[in-house]
């Protein structure tokens, strides 16, 4: 059974490398390289074979998962944790949420600042996927761009204030004359 799992693990691996890298080129990525990595530990006391190897058989099975990431062409692909920004790890989730819709059993995706380091046609773009993926669940933005603001449902404007020395924030769900008001002051409009 372990043999037929890793099998299937392998296949998965790179149908999802291939989806990811897919929907990263549209989010600005045009160069990214995304691998799902699976590594096998050899273990010669390990009563566990495979492919005649004797491996380390983990809770999950023989292989250990790693996602590795290049986003710009010529840099071989590093583990994803260790070499993204922000504004990158915020992207590469918005476009596993898109090609995994039904993988998780959270209702709500959270992203904070996706827009960093980016804009115009690149932010209609990301404003699109965004969209795609709140049809199937509520999906909340932090945002400084209008051109991703201006494509939702509803929005809470937010602002850090200092009283009495003491920094706060303070949230206000914004009507739509409020709504029009900020997306203009968004734009320096006003």
């Amino acid at each position: 059974i372990s043999n037929e799992l890793s099998d299937g693990r392998k296949k998965a691996s790179k149908n999802l490398s291939s989806a990811a890298e897919a929907q990263l080129k549209p989010l600005a990525m045009d160069n990214a390289k995304f691998i799902v990595k699976l590594d096998v530990v050899e273990d010669e006391n390990s009563p566990f074979k495979s492919n005649g190897r004797r491996l380390r058989l983990f809770k999950t099975g023989f292989e250990r998962c790693s996602f590795m990431f290049s986003a710009n062409p010529g840099n071989p692909p590093r583990e994803l944790s260790k070499i993204v920004s922000g504004g990158e790890l915020s992207r590469i989730a918005l476009a596993l949420k898109i090609v995994l819709p039904n993988s998780d059993k959270v209702e709500c995706a959270v992203f904070d600042e996706l827009d960093s380091g980016i804009g115009g046609k690149t932010a209609v773009r990301i404003a699109k996927h965004l969209k795609k993926l709140a049809e199937k669940r509520q999906v909340i933005v932090v945002t400084h761009l209008p051109s991703i603001a201006r494509r939702a449902d509803h929005h809470i404007y937010i602002e850090k204030k200092v009283k009495e020395n003491k920094t706060c924030v303070e949230a206000m769900v914004l009507n739509p004359e409020q709504r029009k008001d900020e997306i203009e002051r968004m734009m320096a409009l006003e």
